[in-house]
């Protein structure tokens, strides 16, 4: 089964996206995958669960956040096998 981290940054954006985060979530899991759900609570709590996603093997990390959470996530996931979203 292939495995997705969703890291959701909540303080990112104009709008509540907690609703919206499950619902990707649900997307995955119907399509076979194994999904972990995380809120990251500052920028050193994101970097960790981005860490965290690669020493679990995730096949992906889906970044629910603003352009620095999403700058952050690929430049800790570069050479690694988990495929960012």
């Amino acid at each position: 089964m292939r495995l997705a981290w969703v890291v959701h940054n909540p303080s990112a954006g104009r709008l509540p996206s907690s609703s919206l985060v499950r619902r990707a979530a649900a997307v995955f899991r119907s399509q076979g995958w194994s999904v972990e759900l995380h809120t990251a609570r500052q920028r050193e709590h994101l970097k960790d669960l981005i860490r965290r996603s690669i020493e679990a093997s995730a096949d992906a990390l889906i970044v629910a956040g603003g352009d620095g959470s999403v700058g952050l996530a690929a430049s800790v996931l570069r050479g690694s096998r988990t495929a960012l979203g």
